[in-house]
């Protein structure tokens, strides 16, 4: 299909709110766009946008779309992470249609559950050479928005695909046991983290020794 009759059936197929993208970029301009009445969310309005602007990308607007997305920007550290939480990365990644931009990358789309109010997530860790860090993935709802196919990736230059599951089948619930890392995140965030590698152990630093009372302490006196 064509980008016009592709995002028309988004919006009338799938009920989707969509976003207006510049060419050559994964992130809207407009002031506002997070807001659903700036969204295109009708099939007349989104083929008439997308008639006129054939090269602008699209994003789905989690908000006002219901929708979630697990976004993996390293695959194997995601594995290590979701293994200490008991979580089946396959089994997660095959369960819902997939958005491919890079071939090293992974986007899932899920339905959010009823009444589930939260935001972006993201785990980060520090790279092994210890230089910075680089994010492992990302639980991304609310007022967020994620690139779809056909748009065209700005750094490939090639266009967003689908794989997995097919998208007009509808979306899966997002699993239960993501949903409640996702609702009580710092209370799971540390258990990610510290499922890093190679992670520095912390330095062990000596309880202090408590002054006399009674007495002025010093550096000297202590000597002394």
């Amino acid at each position: 299909m064509t980008k016009p009759d592709t995002c028309a059936r988004y919006c009338a197929d799938l009920g989707w709110y969509l976003v207006a993208i510049p060419a050559g970029s994964k992130a809207p301009t407009g002031l506002g766009w997070q807001k659903p009445e700036r969204a295109i969310c009708t099939p007349e309005a989104a083929h008439e946008y997308w008639t006129r602007n054939p090269e602008h990308n699209v994003g789905l607007l989690h908000s006002a779309s219901g929708t979630v997305a697990i976004d993996v920007d390293h695959v194997e550290w995601t594995r290590i992470a979701f293994e200490a939480m008991g979580l089946d990365y396959d089994a997660i990644l095959s369960s819902g249609p997939r958005v491919v931009g890079r071939k090293d990358r992974a986007k899932v789309l899920f339905r959010a559950p009823e009444g589930f109010d939260v935001s972006r997530r993201a785990i980060a860790w520090p790279k092994p050479d210890g230089r910075g860090s680089e994010t492992v993935f990302e639980l991304r709802g609310g007022a967020v928005q994620d690139v779809l196919p056909p748009s065209v990736h700005p750094d490939t230059g090639n266009a967003y695909t689908w794989a997995g599951q097919s998208l007009w089948d509808g979306l899966p619930p997002l699993p239960e046991q993501l949903a409640i890392i996702w609702r009580e995140w710092d209370r799971f965030k540390p258990q990610l983290m510290d499922a890093c590698p190679w992670k520095p152990a912390p330095e062990f630093c000596p309880p202090a020794k408590p002054r006399p009372q009674g007495e002025r302490a010093s550096v000297i006196g202590a000597y002394n």
